[in-house]
């Protein structure tokens, strides 16, 4: 059991990346550079390169035939994807937060993203036979790495912009913190929401450099592959570990991707601190429905059942307001009761028998009954300020249960 909860909990962001058709695309995107990677060494290497060459080396036969049949495969999960970068395209229209500058990059950007798409499908379906591998003389391939190379520039931009975006931020939150300096981070503060905000721009600016850093690799790839001017500095190895860092980057972003915070301002903390503070004075300020007019004790002896209950307890009330009790005095509530109905019985045996004189001994008894009735009577006030549990009528049924026990054992004496 312990295997399978560390492999569930070890395994879940490798296992929602393998869930969705992007994520599938990238991790596979991972196996084919790994593969081309291989190849490229083995190329260039001055052992196995004339067995390369000629085809004789088993084991790059078989990681270039892993990394063709990788490629056809990934084109099936790009397949219809262009439809997706028009719903993203009236997203970042209507989307009124976002700059104007980063707005327009963003548009631009999609549009080179749903040509890429739909061109990559094209090339697809030309390999299969279903489409002419040219158009106006010029390859679809040549067209959707175009399209890609357009769509990596803007995306460089954005990135950076981001990460100075986010350095702005990082700084004025800051300035912020440090008025706070030497004051306890909890939750419902001022410095909490700002300490908060500071780690959210961080993460962001985390991410915003990893997306940088994958764009800039597609860019020397596609140099390479465009044949664009320099791209003869480029060694072959070396767009090839390109190729492989970018790859691995777009699956720890996949896994470890934006996750959604919630957004938490001041004005929300100091209005959740006034609704917290608003409910405690409540709770503070709940009593009975009794009088709690300060009056003299009046430590008349009970009559009997026949008195006004209301008036027994609050008087009752006004006595366990004065002290606070943390502990019973008696060593537990079942040795007080056991103590209290032996007497009882005692005193009802001595009743029958007839009136007999006080002596010292009675005395003393009827005042450990008085005693102990009273520690065991439970507070009232003491228990809604502490606890909060009673609701106020159950504390009042409580209560008078508790003193009508109380009275009739009094009326015996």
């Amino acid at each position: 059991m312990y295997f399978l909860n560390s492999y569930s909990a070890n395994t879940n962001s490798v296992r929602n990346l393998l869930n969705t058709s992007k994520g599938r695309d990238k991790f596979s995107q991972l196996i084919q550079y790994v593969s081309n990677f291989y190849i490229t060494c083995m190329k260039e290497s001055e052992v196995y390169g004339d067995l390369v060459k000629q085809k004789k080396e088993p084991t790059v036969l078989r990681a270039k035939s892993l990394e063709g049949n990788i490629s056809n495969g990934r084109k099936i999960f790009r397949l219809f994807l262009w439809l997706n970068e028009i719903t993203l395209l009236e997203e970042i229209i209507t989307n009124k937060k976002m700059p104007f500058e980063v707005k327009l990059m963003k548009i631009v950007s999609t549009i080179c993203s749903f040509f890429y798409y739909l061109t990559d499908n094209i090339v697809w379906m030309s390999q299969i036979g279903y489409a002419s591998p040219k158009v106006f003389g010029y390859r679809w391939k040549k067209i959707k790495d175009a399209f890609s190379l357009a769509k990596t520039i803007l995306e460089v931009t954005i990135s950076s912009y981001a990460v100075i975006l986010n350095k702005r931020k990082e700084r004025k939150l800051r300035k912020e913190i440090y008025a706070h300096a030497g004051k306890l981070v909890e939750p419902h503060t001022e410095q909490y929401v700002l300490i908060r905000n500071l780690i959210i721009f961080r993460r962001d600016a985390v991410f915003a450099k990893v997306e940088m850093i994958i764009y800039l690799a597609r860019a020397l790839l596609l140099t390479k592959g465009l044949r664009l001017p320099g791209h003869d500095y480029l060694q072959p190895i070396f767009i090839s570990l390109c190729g492989l860092f970018q790859a691995s980057c777009a699956v720890f972003k996949s896994m470890k991707g934006k996750k959604p915070f919630k957004v938490l301002t001041i004005e929300d903390v100091k209005k959740s601190k006034k609704i917290k503070d608003e409910g405690q004075k409540q709770t503070r300020t709940f009593v009975l429905p009794f009088d709690s007019s300060p009056k003299e004790n009046n430590a008349s002896k009970p009559k009997g059942l026949g008195e006004d209950l209301d008036q027994l307890l609050n008087q009752n009330v006004k006595e366990r307001t004065r002290t606070r009790r943390h502990s019973l005095e008696v060593g537990n509530s079942a040795a007080a009761v056991r103590l209290i109905t032996s007497l009882r019985d005692k005193l009802q045996d001595d009743k029958a028998a007839g009136p007999k004189p006080d002596s010292p001994f009675n005395k003393e008894e009827k005042h450990v009954l008085k005693q102990t009735m009273a520690r065991e009577s439970p507070p009232i006030i003491d228990d809604i300020y502490d606890s909060n549990i009673l609701t106020q009528q159950d504390h009042i049924l409580s209560s008078i249960s508790t003193n009508i026990n109380y009275f009739t054992l009094m009326t015996e004496f």
